[in-house]
């Protein structure tokens, strides 16, 4: 998914999917939203979605996002962006980044701390370099009188080994609440800081690279599936400019 200056989505924190609830034992997100919590050991979520992107052939890309709990407190996986062309249907074109996250704390009244470490680059694509990044990601379960919920937040740094791009500082901040069976809904703010800018201290609204803010609303539809609907915005951004954009994805737990 480039994005003009900036090349690459904003990942989500898991934006967008993400981690599994412990189940009975406290209150928190669902296994697509959560950022700072590891999937249960053996268990698997996975993320199609069809997004806008301009600059390809059809107007479309297809995101993917998958992890899966490899022992207790660690999960690994990965999220792709590939450009949709009927004309090469064998041909991969977009970026991929893979992750592992692992566990650095859990409370027993609902604090989850959990250290990311994220690797990845473009395939096919002369302007998307290597690059790497860590994250330091926060959450927390809580009950409200509309339904359970849960927030999270992240900041993080992403280094450039190839290209001659910036490094960044990232951020991120979720709040999601189920307000019936079978409903999710989320709203999501997330940031690229440019480097330089993050050590001097913010500059104004140039110091930003991008911010896309999101609302999703997911329903269940069978057992371990869902559909996805997220509406996202890029205000206060330098570098993006996609004006308001639909997403449409089918979630799968197993």
């Amino acid at each position: 998914m480039p994005l003009p200056g900036l090349r690459r989505p904003i990942r989500r924190c898991a934006p967008w999917p993400a981690a599994a609830l412990l189940l009975g034992l406290a209150l928190g997100p669902p296994p697509a939203l959560a950022g700072a919590w590891t999937a249960e050991p053996g268990t698997s979520f996975l993320s199609t979605a069809a997004a806008p992107d301009p600059d390809g052939p059809t107007g479309l890309r297809r995101d993917r996002y998958m992890e899966h709990g490899l022992l207790d407190g660690l999960t690994v996986g990965f999220n792709s962006n590939q450009v949709i062309d009927p004309g090469q249907p064998g041909r991969f074109e977009g970026r991929v980044e893979g992750f592992v996250r692992a566990r650095l704390l859990q409370s027993e009244t609902g604090h989850v701390v959990s250290l990311q470490a994220e690797a990845g680059g473009g395939v096919l694509k002369a302007d998307d370099g290597a690059d790497m990044a860590a994250r330091l990601m926060w959450g927390k379960g809580f009950a409200t009188a509309l339904g359970d919920a849960w927030t999270e937040a992240s900041v993080g740094w992403r280094v450039e080994t190839a290209g001659d791009e910036a490094d960044r500082a990232l951020g991120a901040a979720v709040l999601g609440l189920r307000p019936a069976p079978g409903w999710l809904a989320m709203a999501q703010i997330e940031a690229d800081l440019d480097g330089e800018a993050a050590v001097r201290g913010f500059r104004g609204a140039r110091a930003w690279q991008a911010t896309r803010v999101s609302l999703i609303a997911v329903r269940e539809i069978g057992a371990g599936d869902s559909l996805s609907l997220q509406v996202e915005a890029t205000p206060w951004s330098r570098a993006v400019a996609d004006g308001v954009q639909v997403r449409l994805g089918l979630w799968r737990r197993f």
